[in-house]
């Protein structure tokens, strides 16, 4: 029966993570990390910005450990900022800002390039940018565009090690879907 307390355990997260994604929207919510300890549990959370979560003179922070201790059960929340370690090799920082760049009324194309020549010039040894949707203009006819660059590994074991994303904006256009490799 110790595996129903692995599976709860990371319902829990789950549910955590879904709560603030939809409560640190603004803030650009990437990731959340949850240690418990006999005295208390420490939430990490990894955010673009920070200074969104904290609040003017930290009311945003305590707010939001009140509403986990009592909306999740947790005694003695402490909740830290994260530093992201690479952002611009972390799928879920460029598709969030692809996302969001795409959404304010940037070129969906623009946008595409930029996340490409990012990633390259971090260092990464190959990447990929499927866009689908409605991305030309006046027909709303929908397409699909494949940007890549590099080496992809797409089968056998080394494919584990590749880091996959995807999200979906809602330009003026419609609706376009990205996923990223």
């Amino acid at each position: 029966m110790r595996e129903n307390i692995f599976i709860k355990n990371k319902l829990k997260k789950i549910a955590i993570e879904n709560y603030l994604k939809v409560k640190l929207k603004s803030a650009g919510f990437i990731d959340v990390d949850i240690v418990k300890t006999a005295f208390n549990t420490r939430i990490v959370i990894y955010v673009l910005k920070p200074g969104f979560v904290i609040g003017k003179k930290g009311a945003n922070i305590r707010l939001l450990t009140t509403e986990l201790e009592e909306k999740f059960g947790f005694n003695k929340v402490h909740i830290e900022i994260g530093e992201i370690p690479n952002k611009n090799l972390d799928a879920k920082v460029i598709i969030e800002n692809m996302r969001k760049n795409i959404g304010a009324g940037m070129t969906w194309k623009s946008v595409v390039y930029g996340a490409l020549r990012q990633i390259r010039e971090a260092g990464a040894i190959g990447a990929e940018i499927i866009a689908k949707g409605n991305t030309t203009g006046k027909g709303q006819r929908k397409r699909k565009s494949r940007f890549f660059f590099g080496y992809m590994k797409k089968a056998g074991d080394q494919k584990s090690l590749v880091s996959y994303e995807k999200a979906t904006t809602f330009p003026s256009l419609g609706t376009i879907g990205i996923k990223l490799r």
